[in-house]
């Protein structure tokens, strides 16, 4: 009963997304159209998770076909050859005594930073910021090493190639060791490869550039490339930087034979983005530059992008194994009032194929039952007990299938998935 439910809900979730994302691109906001596309595609995969073995295919092509269009929304949009290049710059140029309007890659550098996340603190020697750039560091966290649980291969990889030569370079000199890397997270959705990468720049401590991939594309000839032109030259003015790349297969995917104008665009920004990975050197501010991109497709990535002296450390992050998830467990009952013998050991089996955010919330969902009873008692310290845990994962649906995990186990061995 509650799985019908469930899919109703999703479904008609899913309906009022993809109206409101048609309607979007109907009147030329892309941005907009492309979230609500994304909403709605993963209405479908929730809507998959819990309906008859008959629809389950059904809603999953759905499902891929919203992320499709979300893709091709954020990368195709439509360029007007009707006006000439003077034309487009007048109409982005500000009209004098009126405030300029910002374009969604103005707004975006405004908007990641006000969250509020990040691991450099914008008001360390290290940071430079210009309060009138576009992009800005974001806020420090305080999130390091020591909050992320297993995942011992990307901290090897921080060590060796970042913090190590930073400590001692002239030791890594010999080795014609500089410090920097340029890493791919890739792994299913929620398993916390933003998280991961906060963390890595908060123990190198240095400016964390957070880049939404999908907002550095322009609908105007070769102001794709300028932006990133730009963000780079912004992140090089702090002495440590680290830049990520979320979804980095929106501008990285594999590139089309097609030529009309928003693909020619595409294939200058890809040129422009591999140019500057290329060079990125250190200058007289930077002593680090740490690029890191994430991905939940990373079979669709362009293997340009992948050989060597680029993107080609690939770090699989994957659910949390047994000691992982014991870990974001214990990390988030401590010093909260629990049962004596509550069973740690059956709540971390029972949390198996859960992502670490979701392991995260629903401990937190665990508490805040244990919280709202001891006020409905009088304000009487409850402890945490293990039907608190039943309760709160009756309340989440897992989405990451066991044939996704597969599917990147298979690409982790093989780099393929065909």
């Amino acid at each position: 009963m509650n799985d019908m439910f469930e899919l109703k809900r999703q479904l008609k979730a899913a309906e009022g997304n993809f109206a409101e994302a048609e309607k979007s691109f109907a009147e030329g906001d892309f941005s907009r159209a492309s979230q609500f596309y994304n909403h709605a595609a993963t209405n479908y995969r929730k809507a998959s998770a819990v309906a008859s073995e008959d629809k389950k295919d059904e809603y999953l092509t759905l499902s891929v076909k919203c992320e499709k269009k979300a893709h091709e929304t954020n990368v195709n949009s439509k360029i007007d050859h009707n006006r000439t290049e003077d034309q487009k710059r007048e109409e982005r140029k500000p009209q004098r005594n009126t405030p300029p309007v910002k374009s969604p890659e103005e707004r975006f550098g405004g908007k990641r930073a006000d969250k509020g996340h990040g691991g450099a603190n914008v008001s360390d020697v290290r940071s430079v910021v210009d309060e009138n750039a576009r992009f800005k560091p974001e806020k420090a966290s305080g999130v390091t090493f020591d909050d992320v649980a297993g995942l011992q291969d990307v901290k090897d990889i921080v060590r060796y190639d970042v913090i190590e030569p930073l400590n001692n370079p002239e030791f890594a000199k010999i080795y014609n060791i500089e410090p920097g890397a340029k890493v791919l997270l890739y792994g299913p959705p929620g398993t916390g490869k933003t998280f991961i990468a906060k963390a890595i720049a908060g123990e190198v401590d240095a400016a964390f550039y957070s880049i939404l991939c999908s907002d550095l594309i322009s609908k105007y000839v070769g102001e794709s490339g300028r932006i990133l032109q730009e963000l780079f030259n912004e992140a090089l003015k702090n002495e440590r930087a680290v830049i990520f790349f979320d979804e980095f297969d929106a501008v990285a995917s594999k590139r089309s034979d097609a030529s009309d104008g928003a693909d020619q665009e595409i294939a200058r920004f890809v040129a422009t983005f591999l140019a500057l990975v290329d060079g990125a050197k250190k200058s007289e501010t930077n002593k680090m530059l740490l690029l890191i991109a994430a991905t939940n497709r990373p079979w669709a990535v362009d293997p340009a992008m992948l050989r060597g002296g680029r993107f080609d450390k690939h770090v699989y992050v994957g659910l949390p194994d047994k000691d992982a998830r014991r870990a974001i467990v214990e990390k988030t009952l401590k010093d909260v009032p629990k049962k004596d013998d509550l069973d740690i050991d059956k709540i971390v089996d029972m949390l198996d194929g859960y992502g670490g955010g979701d392991i995260t919330a629903i401990c937190k969902d665990a508490i805040s039952k244990a919280y709202r009873r001891g006020i409905q008692i009088g304000n009487v310290i409850e402890p945490v007990v293990y039907s608190d845990f039943e309760k709160a994962i009756s309340c989440v649906r897992n989405v990451t299938s066991k044939e996704d995990i597969e599917k990147f186990e298979k690409y982790r061995k093989s780099g393929r998935i065909d």
